[in-house]
């Protein structure tokens, strides 16, 4: 099995962030952060992971992260 690297290996023109190769990669970026910052997929590259802010909705228990990552069928 290849281990992909944990740090960033691209810039995201579309959501203007850095990527990730892993999902475990970018998590550890998101908890070097204490301001609720969370891993989620690129929506444009397949595979990649960005680094970014829990809605405020999220953080004040409006909602759940389920169901914030529920994929539009």
């Amino acid at each position: 099995m290849v281990k992909k690297p944990t740090s960033a290996v691209a810039w995201c023109e579309t959501h203007r962030k850095l990527m990730y190769p892993s999902r475990k990669g970018a998590r550890k970026v998101a908890r070097l952060h204490p301001d609720h910052k969370v891993a989620y997929e690129c929506s444009v590259q397949d595979g990649y992971y960005h680094v970014g802010h829990l809605p405020p909705a999220v953080v004040e228990g409006r909602i759940t992260r389920d169901r914030l990552v529920e994929k539009v069928s």
